[in-house]
Order: structure tokens, then C-alpha cells, then sequence
């Protein structure tokens, strides 16, 4: 749930305003320093947006839906296999892009591209987390590009970077720009 969330009450705002208001856009990039958070927030938009139990615009965090959202098994890091494609969690519509070794795979980007346009399995629409976006080479990049042109209505796709200027110009230019502050310690 948001409320678990330490920090940035601004984009919790923001994004509990996009689900209520039915707008959450289909590409989203989650800009910010290292270590922040943003990859919480960016489960914790698809399970509000999933959530069965409650029509308001956090997730109720207990449900079926809400606890498979946010399970995911870490790929393992010897078999570069598990990173040319989509790692989905336990819910069949929220799936995880990390770069294996330094960079993200080109397979793994045509992998989500052809995930993308399937239908929801269980929820009236699909979500997308690729970590570390700017690890993508100029192969994967254009390759996400295309799909970013042509956003399937029912998918979401939440790139995650503390690094946006790694990013091509066009692929920043069909986000909206969520900026993460930095989390005060205490």
C-alpha cells in the first residue's frame, strides 16, 4: 500500500489521483536517485490498479490480487535464459524487466512487446516494470520504442531509472515524467 511507503507524498498523490481518476497513462517513467524507492512505488501503482477488494485508488495490500502483484522470484543471476524475458510475478499481469549483468536484453524487451498485447488474464489491464531502463542498449531501446508508439490500451509499462538522460530523447518524450525526491533520513 502507498501508506507503507516512506517518503515522496507528492507522487503518492499523484498516482493515487491517476487510478482514481481512471488516467493512469500507458507509459510512465520513474525518474529519481539510486535506492529510493521507485521500484516499490512502481508495484505498488499495479496493485492498486489490481486490487479486487477495493475501489478506492490504493490497494488493499491483502487480497489475492494485491500479494501476488508483488511476488516476484529473482532470475537467477548464472542462467542468461531468465533474463531475455519478461519475469512475471505470482500475478499473471505484472511482470519485471532487470538488466542482466550491465545492460537489458534486446530478447527481453521483444518479449514485452509481445506480452504487451496479450489481454489481461485476471485484471482489466497489464503492467510492466523495467529497472534500470537506461541499461537498455540502442537495440533494445528501438525496440521499446515501438511499442511505446502504439501503447496497447490495456498495458502499462513503468520504466525506472535514477539516470533519464541514458535514455533516447523519443522514449522520454512518450513517458510522463514521475521525479522521485530524495527520502530524508532520520
Amino acid at each position: 500500500m502507498f501508506a507503507d511507503l516512506a517518503g515522496n507524498e507528492l507522487v503518492k498523490r499523484s498516482l493515487k489521483r491517476l487510478i482514481a481518476d481512471g488516467r493512469v497513462p500507458n507509459a510512465l517513467l520513474f525518474t529519481g536517485r539510486d535506492a529510493i524507492g521507485k521500484r516499490r512505488f512502481a508495484i505498488e501503482l499495479a496493485r492498486a490498479f489490481l486490487c479486487n477488494e477495493t475501489s478506492d485508488s490504493e490497494g488493499c495490500g491483502k487480497c489475492p490480487a494485491c500479494t501476488r502483484a508483488a511476488t516476484f522470484h529473482e532470475p537467477d543471476r548464472e542462467r542468461k535464459d531468465e533474463f531475455e524475458r519478461v519475469n512475471f510475478s505470482e500475478h499473471g499481469d505484472v511482470g519485471m524487466i532487470v538488466p542482466y549483468r550491465r545492460s537489458i536484453l534486446v530478447a527481453a524487451i521483444r518479449d514485452l512487446e509481445r506480452e504487451a498485447f496479450f489481454r489481461p488474464f485476471e485484471a482489466r489491464a497489464r503492467f510492466f516494470i523495467i529497472d534500470d531502463a537506461d541499461r537498455m542498449n540502442d537495440s533494445a531501446s528501438n525496440a521499446l520504442l515501438k511499442t511505446l508508439e502504439e501503447p496497447p490500451a490495456s498495458s502499462h509499462i513503468v520504466l525506472i531509472t535514477s539516470r533519464p538522460d541514458r535514455l533516447m530523447r523519443t522514449i522520454r518524450s512518450r513517458c510522463q515524467t514521475i521525479r522521485f525526491a530524495p527520502v530524508p533520513t532520520e
